[in-house]
């Protein structure tokens, strides 16, 4: 039984590596002629994350909250880098869900991003599906940038909230 949890624990933490490095290694090939490669990566990513998923589902006290808030983190991602072939989000907005269920204060310890940048990745799908209210609500999230659309459903006021966030990087 011991091994048995060392083996999920181990298996499920290998996989979610393997999923986020494909990914961020994905993010090197933005050059409309290595889109092949980048989307390849995106599939082995999915795969990766898809096996540590189902490695979370077992019992096993080994894995942490964290644990699973990163694999949630990237299957939330991987599933919108996807779903921008046919805008198909769900699996995305399902990931996050469990993701914000378990950790509303979610910090990724391998980079700098946290709750906010997934509140952002689930507005960006709302505003893919023209759903402008839900859009500002994930907006309104943040805490890091001065966004008051919840009164003003107005698209260039929603689009510089998301700005604000993006520049948050750039300029600090």
């Amino acid at each position: 039984l011991i091994m048995r949890l060392i083996e999920v624990m181990s298996f499920s933490k290998s996989y979610n590596g393997i999923g986020w490095s494909q990914l961020y290694y994905a993010s090197e090939f933005s050059e409309p002629s290595t889109h092949q490669i980048r989307d390849s990566l995106r599939q082995q990513s999915k795969i990766s994350f898809d096996s540590a998923y189902v490695n979370l589902n077992d019992d096993s006290q080994l894995l942490t909250t964290k644990d699973r808030c990163d694999t949630y983190a990237g299957l939330a991602y991987i599933n919108y880098y996807l779903g921008l072939d046919d805008l198909d989000f769900e699996s995305s907005l399902d990931a996050s869900d469990a993701l914000l269920d378990l950790d509303d204060e979610y910090e990724f310890v391998h980079d700098e991003f946290n709750v906010e940048n997934i509140r952002y990745l689930r507005g960006k799908i709302y505003l893919l599906q023209d759903s402008l209210a839900d859009a500002c609500e994930e907006l309104n999230y943040i805490e890091s940038i001065a966004c008051e659309c919840s009164d003003n459903l107005d698209i260039n006021v929603i689009l510089d909230c998301f700005n604000q966030f993006v520049n948050q990087f750039e300029n600090g």
